[in-house]
């Protein structure tokens, strides 16, 4: 018996069907390969997830690594970009992955043409119910709690201040008003005290379902 990446070299027209769902082909080829994205100024811009001072791409999953960046059009600092420290303070001329795990450059350089090339997250992206926040603090629920990777968004529904939050690196030392972090363990999200938040939405990124390297490695998949 082989294992199923030596049977989708095969591509037995009998079994690719049930080969590719089994990997998630999509969802491979959206967070697995190497993206490339061209973005014009109608696609920058704000996002209440990221820094005021950002200009942000948000791609279709959670970017990982930024390879390249080049600004073939800007205001300020054109040609190649500085990959910056993920999670970092953006600074002219650079680009970094935001906590909330979009893609940034400094609004201030006004990139008009920017082409990204980059690595993406491999998860399953989960929308949660709308949650209570005791004491400032959301807990996960335990279907994802200790397995969330990358907090998206976290939106406070009822509050005295609403509405989507600006996301925190993981383990920072704590939010201030209109802000939201995520713990290290990926347990819980925390809001600030003065937001008086009660319930709350969170879009996270979480492990995947379908483990990628584990399948194509498994001998037991009973294809040919």
């Amino acid at each position: 018996m082989t294992d199923l990446s030596a049977s989708l070299d095969r591509a037995n027209p009998n079994t690719l069907a049930d080969q590719f769902r089994t990997i998630a082909l999509g969802q491979t080829l959206q967070q697995d390969v190497k993206q490339t994205l061209r973005v014009d100024a109608d696609a920058l811009g704000g996002q209440p997830e990221d820094a005021a001072t950002a200009d942000i791409i948000v791609p279709a999953s959670p970017a990982g690594v930024i390879l390249r960046a080049w600004a073939r059009a800007a205001t300020a600092n054109a040609g190649e970009a500085t990959v910056g420290a993920r999670h970092g303070t953006i600074a002219a001329g650079e680009i970094r992955v935001t906590p909330a795990g979009n893609i940034g450059v400094l609004a201030a350089d006004v990139m008009t043409d920017l082409i990204v090339e980059y690595l993406p997250e491999r998860g399953d992206i989960v929308v949660t119910a709308d949650l209570p926040v005791t004491a400032n603090v959301l807990t996960l629920p335990a279907a994802i709690s200790g397995n969330a990777l990358v907090l998206m968004s976290a939106e406070a529904l009822t509050a005295t201040l609403t509405g989507r939050k600006l996301i925190l690196t993981p383990g920072a030392a704590g939010p201030a008003a209109g802000q939201a972090e995520m713990d290290i363990g990926g347990t819980t999200v925390t809001f600030q005290a003065t937001d008086a938040v009660t319930v709350a939405r969170c879009t996270l990124l979480v492990d995947p379902a379908a483990d990628l390297t584990a399948l194509l490695a498994d001998a037991n998949q009973n294809f040919v």
